[in-house]
């Protein structure tokens, strides 16, 4: 159980390391380079292409931030949903070995109550024979009675008595 969570979590490590590796964009920069030229170089055209150069660098670093707070999103989203995933795992591992534990009780408690049961069959039957000795002897003090009724009414005891 341990190494199939183990196992997981490391192949999901990897998975969202590589993925954000690759989906991370690279930075690039655009180096206009102006001929250097003096003859057919115009004064006005090297400051309109400077500024369209800096509008460029400007536009590609507001898209850039914009993309990289997107992805930096996304990877907090996947993050969540990977902790969430984590612990249910952990708590399911452990709500198992409770449940193991709560199994081996059981059994444990069966077992005792098996030993009660025999126990109890052994009282009952222990009781059954007193009960058995008990209605023996009742019915030999009631054999004696009549005997000595009998004798009495004989004159046998009163001989002795």
């Amino acid at each position: 159980m341990k190494k199939k969570i183990l196992i997981s979590v490391c192949s999901i490590c990897i998975l969202l390391l590589l993925f954000a590796r690759l989906s991370r964009p690279n930075e690039i920069t655009y180096n206009i380079e102006l001929p250097q030229n003096e003859l057919n170089t115009d004064i006005s055209l090297n400051q309109q292409l400077n500024v369209y150069k800096n509008e460029v660098e400007q536009m590609y670093r507001i898209h850039l931030d914009v993309l990289d707070k997107r992805f930096n999103m996304f990877l907090m989203i996947i993050g969540i949903a990977v902790t969430t995933w984590i612990g249910l795992n952990i708590y399911n591992a452990v709500e198992k070995m409770e449940v193991d534990m709560l199994k081996r009780d059981k059994e444990t408690l069966k077992a005792d109550m098996e030993a009660i049961k025999l126990e109890l069959i052994d009282v009952k039957s222990q009781y059954q024979d007193y009960t058995n000795r008990l209605a023996e002897i009742k019915n030999e003090y009631e054999r004696i009675s009549e005997e000595i009724e009998k004798l009495k009414e004989d004159g046998v005891l009163a001989k002795f008595g």
